[in-house]
């Protein structure tokens, strides 16, 4: 697992795969949401 909150793990389960370097979009992810 990683060390975000549970609430950044849920959406990490559709970015599996994805690089560190990506994470910054998941939170813009949920940002939008």
């Amino acid at each position: 697992m990683s060390d975000f909150p549970e609430a950044i793990d849920v959406d990490y389960a559709d970015g599996e795969g994805e690089d560190p370097g990506d994470y910054p979009s998941l939170q813009h992810k949920l940002e939008k949401a």
